[in-house]
């Protein structure tokens, strides 16, 4: 529900900024400083350095995907709209969320595609793409 909203409103941050980079990094300003005030509220146990030292370098990967992503949906809404930008988006989870079940990937539980999947998929696409193809985007 949120994720259509955060897509226009990041726009219009970009509008005010100027820039897509100033808007992203004032957005994860606000993330941290959320993050931070919930952390003091719930005063969850800080986690040990060598657990840190420990975890695969890859586990850290997702701040590196979070500001990708915010940069691609703030970078596209504006040009196809919110909704092609999100369908977009929901759809590439799913084919990528669907090829990390195949193979098992990052430690992932292994759910082989079947040709129900597969054709779940391919439906999918299909409405991908007459969904981007019939209704052109219009800036205003």
């Amino acid at each position: 529900m949120l994720i259509p909203v955060q897509a226009a409103t990041n726009a219009l941050l970009t509008k005010a900024t100027g820039h897509i980079l100033y808007s992203i990094l004032i957005l994860l300003c606000i993330g941290l400083f959320a993050l931070v005030s919930l952390i003091l509220i719930v005063k969850p146990e800080i986690p040990a350095v060598s657990n840190l030292l420990a975890a695969p370098l890859l586990s850290f990967s997702g701040g590196v995907i979070v500001a990708f992503y915010m940069l691609t949906i703030t970078f596209i809404s504006p040009k196809i709209g919110v909704g092609n930008s999100v369908l977009l988006i929901v759809v590439g989870q799913i084919i990528s969320a669907s090829l990390i079940d195949q193979f098992g990937s990052f430690g992932s539980l292994v759910s082989t595609m079947s040709t129900t999947k597969l054709l779940g998929l391919l439906c999918v696409v299909v409405g991908l793409i007459i969904t981007t193809h019939s209704t052109p985007a219009s800036i205003s």
